[in-house]
């Protein structure tokens, strides 16, 4: 009866955790997510945790709810079984901003205020990002963001000053800014599609860039 009665109330724990937006932990302070996880206040990932989200989650986020990563986070998706960050109802959800170590692989991201934050050189790769007001925006750090497709936000990549971000293969399309570059800033951008953003494919306030190969319908505004 007692052991009963232990197992019970673990699992009413868990239950309330999950409640809270922080599924339950297991060994070695590693948290999973699968299924369906809804976050109704906002996340944090300490240090010292580290965050696997498998294929074919599907993440649903309360208006203006962030997550913030401080430890490690592994959100590999499946080209065929993507990861899903969606808001939850009809108002967007805030950011996923990173700070610690975190690899995002074939992740819908979607419906939210400013996509996807980065503080730390982390990698970006075959995500799909829509409808933010900057999809990714790069903060003093060096990202990895290749074959991706960015598209209906506000400014596709925001390279602000003293980033240096490697920008390779990706669709860049539908956005007011397919790509801003700030003062002091540094980024090396190859091989992408940039297409039918509205006022610029590029804006740039400096002339310390990289520009090669890439493929446009409308051009360049800045200084070179």
């Amino acid at each position: 009866m007692k052991k009963s009665f232990i197992v019970l109330t673990m699992a009413l724990m868990a239950l309330i955790k999950f409640s809270l937006g922080k599924p339950t932990n297991s060994q070695d302070n590693t948290i999973y997510w699968e299924g369906e996880v809804n976050l109704t206040k906002d996340f944090t990932l300490d240090k010292e945790d580290v965050l696997i989200i498998k294929p074919g989650t599907i993440i649903k986020i309360d208006r203006e709810v962030c997550l913030q990563i401080y430890g490690e986070l592994y959100a590999v998706g499946e080209k065929e079984n993507p990861i899903i960050f969606m808001k939850s109802g009809e108002i967007n959800w805030g950011k996923i901003e990173i700070r610690g170590n975190t690899t995002l692989k074939y992740c819908i991201i979607k419906d939210c205020y400013d996509g996807i934050e980065c503080w730390e050189s982390i990698n970006i790769t075959n995500c799909k990002i829509s409808s933010t007001l900057s999809a990714i925006g790069c903060y003093g750090s060096s990202p990895i963001i290749m074959n991706n497709t960015i598209t209906n936000s506000t400014i596709g990549i925001t390279c602000n000053p003293y980033s240096s971000p490697e920008i390779y293969n990706n669709t860049i399309y539908g956005n007011i800014i397919g790509i801003l570059i700030e003062r002091t800033s540094s980024p090396v951008i190859r091989s992408n599609i940039i297409v039918k953003n509205r006022d610029y494919g590029i804006e740039t306030r400096t002339d310390n860039f990289v520009l090669e190969d890439n493929y446009f319908l409308k051009m360049v505004k800045g200084k070179f």
